[in-house]
């Protein structure tokens, strides 16, 4: 991790030799960590992503971390975990739709509830009947 900044200070101009003296790291270090190969995690991480971006895209988007994870471990074969998913799914900047928590109409013909369905039927009268499970009052 402070190879990197000792990177990205450098491509802003800042000397390397300053920039790995004021960070605690050698010099030798940081030139030996730049020429290495890339890890064999970043390696599977890069092609993860590349399936993540693929998948998201067949699914206009409306993909999340759950289903993602599904789409991968069933229908690709690929083992890896949720919380590594989501990990990628965020450094892709990949999102899934998602809905409100719940959607409630106010009913016309009810006074003293809430209605989950207004164009029921059965519906709670304003003269304290109920007569269908559709209809709550709200616990405000």
């Amino acid at each position: 991790m402070r190879f990197r900044l000792v990177q990205e200070l450098a491509v802003d101009g800042v000397p390397v030799a300053v920039a790995c003296r004021e960070l605690g790291v050698s010099p030798s270090g940081y030139y030996e960590w730049r020429g290495r190969a890339p890890s064999a995690r970043a390696v599977v991480d890069a092609a993860l992503s590349t399936q993540i971006v693929e998948i998201h895209t067949m699914s206009r988007g409306s993909y999340g971390v759950p289903r993602m994870h599904l789409e991968l471990r069933l229908g690709r074969g690929v083992r890896c975990g949720r919380k590594r998913i989501a990990r990628l799914m965020r450094a892709a900047h990949v999102q899934g739709i998602y809905r409100s928590a719940s959607v409630t109409v106010r009913c016309r013909r009810c006074t003293t509830t809430w209605c989950v369905v207004a164009s029921w039927p059965m519906h709670r009268t304003g003269s304290g009947s109920q007569t269908s499970p559709s209809t709550y009052a709200p616990s405000s």
